[in-house]
């Protein structure tokens, strides 16, 4: 049974799968020898690609170790994603996740946390549904 605060756990879901449905990719973790060349050529395997972008320092133009994939469909990110998350990229374990709009990063943190709580337990899930359910309210209603 649903309390009245709660927001549905499949609606949650629903809403977080769209959320993060998106054609560009982030990737931690890469070495510092890996450059837009490289990134793209690998991930290109996975589908066709509108621009691969390595983050570099402004002042030395070293990189950052981050980047980012821009595929032109979501199916081919979805699929770089689950193929290459964890693999081993110029001797570094990459990780990849669905890029994030600018506008929201700040209160990434916060949606992450409350997103580990929902799966640990059902009382802290519970909670942590309630609390993310507010979190959306008031960040969305007011665009």
């Amino acid at each position: 049974m649903l309390g009245v605060n709660r927001f549905p756990r499949s609606h949650l879901f629903r809403w977080m799968a769209l959320r993060h449905s998106s054609s560009k990719l982030f990737v931690g973790g890469l070495s510092y020898d890996t450059n837009e060349p490289v990134l793209k050529e690998v991930f290109g395997q996975h589908g066709e690609i509108i621009e691969a972008k390595v983050i570099c320092d402004h002042k030395s133009g070293k990189s950052k170790g981050y980047g980012f994939v821009h595929f032109i469909s979501k199916d081919s990110a979805s699929k770089a994603l689950a193929e290459m998350d964890g693999q081993v990229l110029d001797g570094r374990n990459i990780r990849i996740q669905y890029a994030n709009k600018k506008e929201g990063s700040c209160n990434l943190y916060l949606e992450r946390e409350l997103s580990r709580q929902i799966t640990k337990g059902k009382d802290e899930g519970d909670k942590a549904s309630q609390d993310l359910n507010v979190y959306h309210k008031v960040s969305f209603d007011h665009v």
